[in-house]
């Protein structure tokens, strides 16, 4: 007796076993399953991410790369250190495009050059400001109709508050270009000359207009000007930003503001310091337009200068040429949409 129910005893232990096992072996089939699904949905996470991360990133970012700067000098000589007095190891051409490493020193950017740290002038560095534009229309031909008026004679040195006053018009705001100019920001620097009359001291254009619009001026940059334009409507500092993305502003029915050389004519290099000792690139005779049509070979400007008419027409090859030679700055203003 004792015998046959030690027989059934370890028959039915034997079973037992094999159900213990069959479930463990069961338990861990699951867990491997459960964590090659989780692997499998954490991949396909992680991939489902890693797309949406380049779709982000390629509509956030733009084609010349986080620190690309264009050049908007003819040439601009590469040195070995940020001065003027280093050697000359090469040179960019304007629209060349170049990699920017670091912070200024001395007025001058340091560069990826040939795999090695150079540097360039800032002064003829700008960063470009570009818009995703592939899925919107822009038209062949595109042409504002935008108020006009002359500078001359209230306002001889008075194009950018005339721009001004013209685009806003443009929105049915009623506002003169006397009182655009008498609002201006103002860096009040003291002009003096040189013995040979030319500019020593004078003031710097990004603290405000420099001189007097009613008489003897030079200009006010983008960055300040859109402050007195946000006063009326938002604007957009656009310098950076190409003929082609300007084109697409006007599309929008933007008038842009721009800042080119009087009568389309080449620029001449000038430099003066501040009362702090900075250094100004002035180049001249500036001139500042309102930007109101594009088509295939032209673009038309408002030009308030006394040669200037209603969409004055400009070769768009030479128009962007000049624009670029002139640091690319620019100003949307408002929204397109008048009320």
């Amino acid at each position: 007796m004792f015998s046959a129910l030690n027989k059934k005893q370890t028959y039915c232990l034997s079973l037992i076993f094999c159900g213990l096992f069959i479930i463990f072996v069961l338990i861990l089939s699951l867990q491997n399953i459960k964590g090659d699904t989780v692997a499998i949905s954490a991949a396909t996470s992680n991939h489902a991410n890693e797309h949406l991360s380049d779709h982000i990133r390629n509509d956030s970012s733009d084609s010349h790369g986080k620190n690309t700067y264009v050049v908007t000098r003819t040439t601009l000589n590469i040195r070995t250190g940020p001065s003027h007095e280093h050697e000359i190891i090469g040179l960019l051409d304007i629209e060349d495009q170049i990699d920017v490493v670091g912070e200024p020193i001395n007025g001058y950017y340091p560069i990826e050059y040939d795999g090695n740290t150079a540097y360039a002038n800032a002064m003829f560095l700008v960063k470009p400001l570009t818009i995703n534009v592939d899925d919107r229309d822009k038209p062949e031909k595109m042409i504002l109709d935008i108020p006009y008026m002359k500078q001359r004679p209230s306002l001889p040195s008075g194009c950018e508050a005339t721009s001004l006053a013209m685009s806003l018009n443009y929105y049915g705001i009623a506002v003169t270009k006397e009182t655009i100019a008498l609002e201006h920001n103002y860096d009040d620097t003291q002009l003096i000359r040189n013995d040979d009359g030319s500019i020593n001291i004078w003031g710097n254009p990004l603290n405000g207009y420099v001189g007097d619009p009613f008489s003897l001026g030079y200009t006010i940059f983008p960055n300040k000007l859109k402050q007195q334009a946000n006063e009326f409507l938002p604007s957009l500092d656009s310098t950076g930003a190409n003929l082609e993305t300007l084109e697409y502003f006007i599309a929008q029915g933007r008038p842009v503001l721009v800042w080119i050389t009087n009568e389309y004519e080449m620029p001449d290099e000038r430099f003066w310091q501040t009362d702090e000792g900075k250094y100004v690139y002035a180049p001249t005779p500036l001139h500042n337009v309102v930007l109101t049509g594009y088509d295939q070979r032209y673009v038309y400007v408002n030009d308030p200068e006394d040669y200037g008419e209603k969409n004055y027409k400009i070769p768009k090859e030479r128009f962007e040429y000049l624009y670029n030679l002139m640091g690319m700055k620019s100003l949307v203003i408002g929204t397109g949409k008048k009320s």
